[in-house]
């Protein structure tokens, strides 16, 4: 078994990998791959995951700050089809994030410090 970092020009041989899981080579990061007798048996990516938070307002202005006027802000030097996610650490947040487009992925968000 060989372990390497998959030089960019390579990207290619992965690409119908992301097309199991309805996505596209990623713009920026690394992939890792594992490869047996020259076949890429295992791979790991580490790319960007662009991502809001906090959103955060100051006591008495709820209601006044619009939240959506801040996302279109950050939102408008993303490419077009670029993935953008919001962790919501209680209900009032995944709702404010519902109300503005985000949706459920079904995939429980894990960290690990390095």
């Amino acid at each position: 078994m060989i372990y390497r970092l998959l030089p960019r020009e390579e990207w290619p041989k992965v690409e119908h990998i992301f097309e199991q899981f309805d996505r596209t080579l990623p713009g920026l990061g690394q992939i890792a791959v594992a490869e047996d007798n020259g076949a890429i048996v295992g791979m790991g990516v580490r790319q960007i995951a662009w991502h809001m938070e906090p959103w955060w307002m100051a006591d008495g202005y709820h209601g006044k700050v619009s939240m959506g006027r801040l996302q279109q802000l950050l939102e408008a030097e993303l490419e077009p089809g670029s993935l953008l996610y919001i962790f919501g650490p209680n209900e009032h947040i995944i709702k404010l994030a519902e109300a503005h487009g985000f949706r459920d992925t079904g995939w429980k968000v894990l960290c690990r410090e390095v």
